[in-house]
């Protein structure tokens, strides 16, 4: 339920483009995914405060939850490791269009 509620404040902060509460929404709910220890749910929170940072023009920050959404992929097999800088680039290329 901790979770639930946490999303609905996300989707919320969103739809009224507040970033900012939404990034603090999402960071919320990873730590309840790391004490829960939910890892293989973690790489698509991680993936979602790249793209709200991407969008907040906080492009270090955003590349840095993006590099941790594809170490997670990676490391549970979801994608192949072998070239994880093609796989951020890829990823990070699909930001554009947030």
């Amino acid at each position: 339920m901790l979770i639930a509620g946490i999303q609905d404040n996300m989707v919320e902060a969103l739809e009224t483009r507040d970033l900012r509460r939404a990034a603090k929404s999402v960071e919320a709910s990873l730590k309840v995914i790391q004490e829960e220890d939910l890892t293989k749910a973690a790489a698509e929170v991680h993936e979602s405060l790249a793209r709200i940072y991407w969008a907040m023009g906080d492009r270090n920050l955003a590349r840095h939850w993006a590099r941790k959404c594809v170490d997670l992929r990676c490391d549970w097999d979801v994608l192949e490791p072998a070239n994880r800088t093609k796989l951020l680039q890829e990823l990070l290329s699909t930001f554009e269009v947030f």
